[in-house]
């Protein structure tokens, strides 16, 4: 079976991933996925989850873990890109959502990260996130008395938090400099938005 993806397929994706984590059930894009899936994420290391989870259900059992821990996400793919191949795609993501156990003075924080997606057919036969695991996630406010947010520019230490994703400069040359291989056109254009 030939891997193919192109834009349109992918920004569909993403918009059911969205939906999925919106709702706290990543069990509605399971039709993403293909049954012998692999799953890579510094996450795994807050749970003692192993490096590697193999299979759709595992793989779907640990995203689900990690959403249970986040209350009123919103997921949005900020930028994405399509190697020229078809058979690869990369998102870079902003993952929101709250943290605390009371309404007044919940934080709301951003997880920015970029995921590879490795596909076979039109099904995702490999997921990768790339973040760095030290960084604090990025405090975008708190809830108010009035339900809304409170403009919160500080820097939350979260370095024990459920999902610190936070990329660096660093990071995203390496995987550009490793395509290079793969594809100069892409290196060049950099990560094609929405």
């Amino acid at each position: 079976m030939s891997s193919r993806i192109d834009a349109s397929a992918l920004t569909a994706q993403e918009r059911l991933f969205a939906q999925a984590f919106a709702a706290g059930d990543i069990g509605r894009a399971r039709q993403l996925y293909c049954d012998d899936v692999v799953y890579l994420s510094p996450t795994v290391r807050l749970y003692d989850w192993p490096t590697r989870i193999e299979g759709i259900d595992r793989t779907l059992e640990f995203i689900q873990l990690t959403l249970s821990q986040c209350v009123e996400i919103h997921y949005e793919a900020v930028e994405q890109a399509v190697l020229p191949d078809g058979a690869s795609s990369f998102v870079r993501v902003h993952f929101d959502f709250y943290v605390g156990e009371t309404d007044v003075g919940r934080k709301r924080l951003r997880s920015n990260y970029v995921v590879l997606y490795r596909y076979r057919g039109d099904r995702i036969a490999r997921q990768e996130l790339y973040y760095d695991p030290s960084a604090p996630l990025e405090s975008i406010g708190v809830a108010s008395l009035s339900g809304g947010r409170v403009d919160d520019r500080r820097r939350l230490a979260y370095t024990a938090a459920i999902m610190s994703f936070r990329l660096d400069t660093l990071q995203i040359w390496r995987w550009k400099h490793a395509l290079a291989t793969t594809s100069n056109s892409w290196v060049e254009r950099g990560f094609r938005g929405r």
